[in-house]
């Protein structure tokens, strides 16, 4: 059960970047600061393209990573029982659609544009997707 849907991975990374950084990532003209409440960050996601947030989450809480601090975000015993569930029906290990066109190796250094969305991608992957 996903706490974010997310319809556009290089958006939802280039919003994350956006509102870390305060300079705009996503490039529609649109500035987008960073949400202090649930229904702000709906309607970016939704604004965005980037996804959206299911009706059943009843809050956010944006935690800004520090270099020197170590934050473990523990997964729910549920969390864990429902993919050793999926891992053990055999099921495909569920892996953001992006990877599906990543080869072993990152796109090539000449390709700045590529390997900017890749980054984005990924940033994105890592602030929802700690439990897949």
């Amino acid at each position: 059960m996903s706490r974010i849907v997310i319809n556009d991975w290089l958006a939802w990374g280039n919003l994350l970047k956006t509102w870390t950084t305060g300079r705009d990532y996503c490039g529609d003209g649109r500035m987008y600061s960073r949400p202090s409440t649930l229904n702000d960050m709906r309607a970016q996601l939704a604004k965005s393209g980037a996804g959206s947030i299911p009706e059943w989450v009843v809050d956010i809480e944006l935690v800004d990573w520090s270099e020197k601090k170590l934050l473990i975000q523990l997964p729910s015993s549920r969390t864990v029982s429902n993919a050793e569930m999926l891992l053990k029906a055999r099921k495909p290990y569920p892996l953001p659609a992006f990877y599906r066109n990543a080869t072993a190796e990152l796109p090539a250094l000449d390709d700045l544009n590529a390997r900017l969305d890749f980054h984005a991608m990924r940033i994105g992957e890592h602030a929802v997707d700690a439990f897949g």
